[in-house]
């Protein structure tokens, strides 16, 4: 089966039992597929069939154990020598293109072991001649009955399936899976007739400025030269509070006198115009941080409810978190553990990354926190992580690893993130994307894949709270970087520039909505540039 095209169909995919009141509004369905009767014994419900590689051991079976009426479809691997998927299919049904269908089903598991829930669904696409499907379910686990509930807009009419499989991502994997309520209905929610359409809710695209020249960008020099700066493409600044103020785990008290007097002589004075989305930037160099020390962690706390204030105060979006350590680095368990056990480290970082987050919420209740290196992080380097099924193998890849500790401190931030604030993955990875497809795949991977890496109780709210985002990096088009071998090394100067302005809008394009534009070499703001990056 061909890669999917589910962020250009699915309008909404929310799974983790969000469906009850949403799925009320469905219409009568076009399509329900019953698990009640084996009419012929061979374990499947009548007009369901077979699928994937009969070189794995697979038992079917209609079970009791059932979500909608008396059984469901179980599936049940015992034995594999290869990775490959193995499941059912549904008999095929008619969709008709620019019409929206609620597509719903409800899966569970047990007992897995390198193996989990891949289900969508699947047509063949006649003019392009070629496959195609809707991913409902990915890497799915489930000790319960959870509910995946996607809107699905055809682009052509055409007949379309179901396919409920057990993915073994390992030879010798196995387990079990139970499939039940399976459905598609129109959706019939009525349009307004006596008031205007309803603006879409994608928030408009946004681009944001970062660099080197980042460095002495403060609210003062902004106050002075803001109109000469809004002449330049961008929708947005990522600046700096003040040189001295703007590490996050600083250990040393920020003077809230001086930090008031910043922010009302010059950022509370900005009159922002073209640059309607603008970030303060947190750097996360270990300052002598002590995750155990509540001393510590009491100044950090107060130091975060500073800049929050000033950001909100001048009238910006949010602050920006650079979670790449330009020095000793808070992420390496090696280095900070202090002989404790992993566990107890991470579960430490968690309870810390609450109280980071619910720092920066208490003057500024809706900020936006855009970390450039997030779960996409892990997507980039480390996507063995997603798929890794045993826990205390998990652990001990994530403490051989320099930003290890990374993975449980963005589970706290989701653990204090308030109802009014939002994440943004910054996906600093799209830096080195090289086509459209890259784009795509990053995405749904951070949206999709990445949850595995997610507390169970936090991925409603990261499905709702977290946005991601998309890089630039000016010096991979043009190939200014001293000893790296970009690809604008070898082009043309209008090779390059066209390059870049590709780069640009395939950020744009596949972001929620920002993208941000990170330069070195060239400097935006003002002569000479910075010689180093800080």
């Amino acid at each position: 089966m061909p890669r999917s095209h589910t962020p250009f169909l699915c309008l909404m995919g929310l799974s983790l039992g969000l469906g009850g009141p949403v799925w009320a509004a469905s219409g009568k369905p076009v399509f329900r597929q019953s698990f009640e009767l084996d009419s012929d014994g061979d374990g499947l419900a009548d007009e369901v069939s077979m699928v994937g590689n009969p070189a794995i051991t697979t038992r079917a079976s209609l079970d009791a154990q059932a979500k909608d009426g008396a059984k469901s479809q179980k599936l049940e691997v015992t034995a594999s020598t290869l990775s490959e998927q193995v499941g059912v299919a549904t008999r095929k049904f008619s969709v008709v293109a620019g019409k929206t269908y609620r597509v719903r089903l409800w899966y569970k598991t047990a007992n897995l072991s390198n193996a989990n829930v891949f289900a969508f669904l699947g047509w063949y696409d006649a003019k392009r001649k070629a496959f195609d499907r809707l991913d409902l379910v990915r890497n799915g686990t489930a000790k319960d009955w959870t509910e995946s509930l996607t809107l699905f807009k055809p682009e052509i009419s055409t007949e379309v399936e179901f396919h409920l499989r057990l993915w073994i991502t390992k030879a010798g994997g196995k387990g079990e899976a139970w499939f039940d309520g399976v459905e598609v209905a129109l959706d019939t929610v009525p349009a307004r007739k006596t008031e205007p359409p309803t603006p879409s809710p994608l928030p408009p695209k946004k681009l944001l400025k970062f660099g080197w020249d980042t460095g002495g960008l403060t609210p003062d020099f902004v106050l002075a030269n803001l109109e000469r700066m809004e002449k330049k493409p961008f929708d947005g600044i990522i600046f700096r509070l003040d040189e001295n103020y703007c590490h996050a785990f600083d250990i040393a008290a920020w003077p809230r006198a001086e930090i008031a007097s910043i922010t009302e002589s010059y950022l509370s004075k900005i009159s922002w115009g073209q640059f309607t989305d603008n970030f303060l930037t947190l750097y996360s160099t270990n300052r002598g941080m002590d995750w155990f020390s509540d001393e510590h962690w009491r100044t950090i706390a107060a130091n975060l409810r500073l800049v929050a204030q000033s950001a909100k105060s001048g009238r910006c979006r949010g602050v920006v978190f650079d979670s790449e350590p330009y020095g000793p680095s808070p992420w390496d368990y090696k280095t900070v553990g202090a002989n404790r056990p992993f566990a107890e480290v991470a579960a430490q970082v968690r309870r810390r990354g609450a109280e980071f987050m619910k720092a920066l919420q208490e003057p500024f209740p809706d900020i936006r926190l855009l970390g450039l290196w997030m779960l996409s992080y892990a997507v980039y380097y480390h996507p063995d992580w997603l798929v890794e099924r045993d826990p205390a193998r998990l652990e001990r890849l994530l403490s051989q690893d320099g930003y290890g500790l990374l993975i449980p401190f963005i589970n706290g931030l989701l653990d204090g993130l308030g109802p009014e604030a939002l994440i943004i993955d910054g996906n600093e990875a799209a830096y080195y994307y090289r086509d459209e497809d890259a784009y795509a795949r990053g995405y749904m991977d951070i949206r999709e894949r990445a949850l595995s890496l997610v507390a169970p109780e936090n991925r409603e709210r990261y499905l709702r709270q977290v946005r991601i985002a998309h890089a630039t990096w000016q010096t991979w088009a043009t190939g200014t970087f001293e000893g790296h071998d970009t690809p604008g090394r070898f082009l043309a100067p209008a090779e390059r520039t066209a390059l870049l302005g590709w780069k640009v809008y395939e950020s744009l394009r596949s972001a929620d909505e920002y993208a941000w534009f990170y330069t070195d070499r060239t400097e935006w703001w003002r002569t000479p540039a910075p010689e180093k990056r800080e």
